[in-house]
């Protein structure tokens, strides 16, 4: 072993999980916040092809890219508080998951209703 890979295979001798959210309740917050951005960016990367005037616009595409989101993580939520199997532990499970998309749900927004107005205000200034 040469002295400059000694420190890659130390760090590779110590392997172990990755600090991933534990719990169905974080983990549900999370997949809603994670929709909510990917339907942001997927819709501001889709208004460069036919192009935005200004700031303001870019901002409401990307807004209404997050409630498109926000609708495809209620859908899920439906769905899966629909399929719920009969067995106690995966109740619990796929419970606390869905309360926490709901949890994400309301707090993306209750963020957007809160600082939209002010978002909107900054950007239209810069203009």
């Amino acid at each position: 072993m040469n002295v400059k890979e000694k420190p890659l295979m130390d760090a590779t001798s110590r392997t172990g999980p990755l600090p991933m959210p534990s719990g169905p309740i974080l983990s549900g917050f999370l997949a809603v916040l994670c929709m909510a951005l990917m339907g942001a960016f997927v819709t501001i990367f889709g208004s460069f092809v036919y192009g935005t005037g200004n700031l303001v616009d870019m901002y409401m595409i990307a807004r209404g890219g997050a409630f498109i989101g926000l609708i495809l993580a209620s859908i899920a939520i439906i769905v899966t508080l629909g399929t719920m199997p009969p067995e106690l532990e995966e109740k619990k499970i796929r419970g606390g998951f869905c309360l926490g998309a709901s949890i994400g749900v309301v707090f993306v927004l209750t963020v957007d209703f809160l600082t939209c107005q002010f978002i909107y205000d900054h950007l239209a200034s810069l203009d």
